[in-house]
């Protein structure tokens, strides 16, 4: 069987050629990131993170999430934001930017108590630029995973960006982190049932209550213990591998000679 997901999931190369690994990342925050749809884990997320920052109260949460593919309704306001090329935190009074459909104004509340919260830039979807920027500053992708995933473009992206990945050992998440992150078991054979598929994730996601106490407890510690040694030798030697492994192997050509060498196998 050829995971074709897996085999088109890949880093632009040009992205590539353009990022360089930089020894100690020395432009790096006290910041963790979130850039997965709601219903993969948004809400563990948010619960798991009050916990972490009431023992690190300088650790910060930026989230990029949500349904729409805009963080902004109107034409002309959405082309002042690329032109401008800045994004800002959403606020209650232009939350309804975003609240176009369904399923975010299903997540509506959720989105209220990230915008409360003083610790939090909660920023819907912006530009793939745009979130690169953020990439560079964060230490940790911090990705409670409650959906398994066929690959993860987003884990790859933050390794080429010296992100230390903390996340769910479901579905192909293993494959695509490489050995590089820290996979945690969510014990949810629930969402490994063929019948439990995207419509019911939606409607129904994963919270709090539905993970073990240790995999909470163990998120919370591992992610405080990433931040606190990210700029540690044995850290720093852990990136520039990730880097590498990243550069060498997860870009379009790479893909297509993986593909050939199944097909010549055949």
């Amino acid at each position: 069987i050829i995971d074709i997901e897996s085999l088109n999931n890949k880093m632009n190369e040009n992205l590539i050629h353009k990022v360089k690994y930089d020894l100690k990342y020395v432009n790096k925050k006290r910041e963790l990131i979130y850039i997965s749809s709601p219903y993969r884990g948004l809400l563990p997320a948010y619960y798991i993170f009050k916990q972490i920052h009431n023992l690190c109260p300088d650790i910060k949460f930026k989230v990029f999430s949500c349904f729409n593919r805009g963080s902004v309704s109107d034409n002309k306001d959405y082309k002042d934001y690329i032109d401008n090329k800045e994004y800002k935190p959403l606020t209650k009074d232009n939350l309804s930017n975003i609240l176009t459909n369904s399923f975010d104004n299903y997540y509506k509340d959720l989105y209220n108590l990230f915008i409360e919260n003083e610790n939090i830039e909660f920023y819907g979807s912006v530009t793939q630029e745009e979130l690169f920027k953020h990439m560079k500053t964060a230490m940790v992708l911090f990705y409670p995973n409650t959906y398994a995933e066929t690959f993860c473009t987003s884990i790859i992206e933050s390794m080429m960006y010296g992100c230390n990945v903390i996340t769910s050992n479901l579905g192909a998440i293993p494959e695509a982190s490489h050995g590089f992150s820290t996979l945690l078991d969510t014990k949810l054979d629930k969402v490994l049932d063929i019948n439990y598929d995207t419509q019911d994730a939606f409607i129904n996601p994963i919270t709090i209550n539905d993970l073990p106490k240790e995999y909470i407890d163990n998120f919370i510690d591992k992610t405080i213990d990433l931040i606190n040694n990210y700029f540690s030798n044995n850290n720093q030697e852990l990136l520039k591998r990730q880097y590498e492994y990243v550069s060498n192997n997860c870009k379009w050509s790479d893909r297509v000679n993986i593909l050939q060498t199944i097909l010549n196998d055949l």
